[in-house]
């Protein structure tokens, strides 16, 4: 097939053989789509991390017939279709159940032993690297091992930790002072609707690997934009693909991009097709997109994205509704936590943060107009009885909004 290439596993000039590393994967349970693991490196007294992400670039190329048909399909989010065929998966991904050999895009740094930075910015490694199921980890069993509720053997565990101080260095860099972690619906097949809230553990873990991202993220935005300028995809701060090179207001005002899911979003190979050009990889020598077909990658995951967010937000808000209708029926009252988001000359919108003791997140508005708080970080609470399933509507959250509620008006909840 003219999209495939050679997939040996000979190591070639432009590739550095990391095989004798011990790759390390964190993710939920059940994946099998693994974009992206790291190893930590002592040497000469020195801490080296080396974050590695799958490489589908290898297998595809630019403008063929299967990355022609992989850019139809966007897999962040759950029950969409997977953006690589099983086939192309298991040879991809850095998580198997037997010990592998696998190519990689791997970013290489030094920390420093005082601030557990980077002394330096990554240097970009084209990898083969070794995978194995024994360093395969959930969130949850991660973040316990660092937490002192489960045990590993002493090198693993002082492996993790350098991830932790790490990520941890990052976090405050960037000022990071709150992660929401939200619950997750779940549903039988009796339609039973229930709220499953992460673990202690899970989100934790789910923090450190998210901060690992971003710096990588940041770090190929930033040698594609010194390197092409406008010529590359990047990450607006309104969650936008744009071709331009301006700060996220987000990501601490720096450019951006999408990098680490290169198995979820053709978009993120595209990065890749271009982090190898301006690196000099030998098998892209040339330009791999010219600016109209980038612009035309951009369109299309914009819409594709938006399209498939929209849906999953109304999804997950007819299951809240739901949520909410099994318990008020049954004679309980619900507590609902929520933010003013916006008032116009025809509505109230607020976002809904909690429900009970779980982290949700879903927008509802109500005709009615109410002065916007001086703080618009004040978060309200309101006690409710009943929901209309048919119109989406609560008519004790309308009363708590409109303040009609004088035996226990919104109240700021710490």
């Amino acid at each position: 097939m003219r999209c495939m290439q050679n997939h040996t596993h000979d190591v070639l000039p432009h590739k550095t053989d990391l095989r004798y590393l011990d790759v390390y994967t964190i993710d939920p349970p059940g994946c099998s789509d693994a974009d992206d693991g790291f190893s930590v490196i002592e040497k000469d007294g020195s801490i080296i991390i080396a974050l590695h992400y799958a490489d589908p670039t290898h297998i595809i190329k630019p403008n063929s017939t299967i990355s022609n048909k992989v850019q139809t399909r966007y897999s962040i989010f759950e029950k969409t279709k997977p953006m690589l065929s099983s086939n192309f998966s298991e040879r991809i991904s850095l998580k198997s159940n037997k010990k592998d050999t696998r190519h990689a895009i791997t970013l290489q740094f030094t920390l420093a032993k005082d601030t557990h930075m980077p002394l330096h910015p990554p240097e970009i490694l084209f990898t083969l690297i070794t995978i194995s199921p024994r360093n395969s980890f959930t969130y949850h069993r991660a973040g316990s091992i660092l937490q002192g509720t489960n045990k590993c053997n002493r090198l693993t565990l002082q492996r993790l930790r350098v991830i932790q101080r790490f990520a941890t260095a990052l976090m405050n860099t960037r000022e990071v002072t709150h992660w929401r972690s939200l619950s997750r619906v779940c549903a039988s097949r009796r339609g039973i609707v229930s709220l499953k809230a992460p673990s202690q553990e899970e989100t934790y873990m789910r923090r450190i690997v998210g901060e690992l991202s971003i710096y990588a993220n940041q770090q190929v935005a930033k040698i594609l934009s010194q390197a092409l300028g406008r010529n590359a995809i990047f990450r607006s701060t309104k969650g936008e693909y744009v071709l331009q090179n301006s700060p996220n207001e987000n990501m601490d005002n720096e450019v951006y991009t999408h990098f680490t899911s290169p198995m979820r979003r053709w978009t993120d190979c595209a990065t890749h097709f271009l982090l190898k050009y301006v690196s000099g990889h030998p098998d892209h020598i040339v330009p791999p997109f010219n600016t109209s077909e980038l612009q035309k990658i951009i369109v299309s995951a914009n819409t594709m994205s938006k399209s498939i967010k929209d849906a999953s937000i109304q999804e997950n808000q007819l299951a809240l509704n739901l949520y909410i209708y099994q318990l008020t029926s049954k004679g309980m009252i619900v507590c609902i936590d929520y933010v003013v988001t916006h008032v116009d000359s025809h509505q109230t919108k607020i976002r809904v943060r909690r429900i009970d003791d779980h982290e949700v997140r879903f927008d509802y508005s109500t005709p009615h107009l109410v002065k916007f708080p001086s703080n618009p970080h004040k978060v309200f609470r309101a006690l409710v009885s009943s929901i209309d399933l048919n119109t989406g509507q609560i008519p004790d959250l309308d009363k708590y909004i409109r303040g009609e509620d004088k035996t226990q008006t919104p109240k700021e909840h710490v």
